[in-house]
């Protein structure tokens, strides 16, 4: 039996204080789990989270990363990706979405990256990009884009 794959783009905007890593990580998944379970009725199956350390302007930004499995009623299965800033051990910016997510940094710019199929449109999918720009100690959106493609036309090209 095929299963259905729900894609929902939602953009949650977190600022969250802690006073440690754990503190952080532990504060976000609380948040974001008692929020997704109650607006869309969602099952956190599995989790994985990792933390990526990266130095703009010779200061150090931790990239906190938590993904999720997520279900509803065994049909949709979906990664539902969180992403915050740790600076001086203060999160300073987060969002959530769904799908695949990388991570590209370059001088004071990160680049986001979500790749995801359009649900009952299969092979359609989507990527979205974030770029954020770092100014005066603080993370501003630089560019959005987003790209759409058509596997079954790439396929035969």
């Amino acid at each position: 039996m095929k299963k259905l794959v729900l894609i929902i783009s939602l953009i949650i905007v977190n600022i969250l204080h802690a006073t440690t890593l754990d503190e952080a990580k532990e504060i976000t998944q609380k948040e974001i789990e008692k929020e997704i379970e109650q607006k869309y009725e969602w099952r956190f199956t599995e989790s994985e989270d990792y933390t990526i350390s990266y130095k703009f302007n010779n200061k150090e930004y931790i990239f906190v990363v938590k993904t999720w499995i997520v279900s509803k009623d065994d049909v949709y299965y979906k990664n539902y990706n969180c992403f915050n800033i740790l600076d001086t051990k203060q999160l300073i910016n987060g969002f959530c979405k769904i799908g695949k997510m990388n991570i590209v940094v370059k001088d004071n710019y990160f680049t986001i990256s979500f790749d995801d199929m359009i649900p009952y449109h299969y092979p359609l999918s989507e990527t979205y990009y974030y770029t954020f720009k770092l100014i005066n100690g603080k993370f501003y959106l630089h560019q959005y884009s987003q790209e759409n493609f058509d596997d079954e036309v790439l396929d035969k090209t």
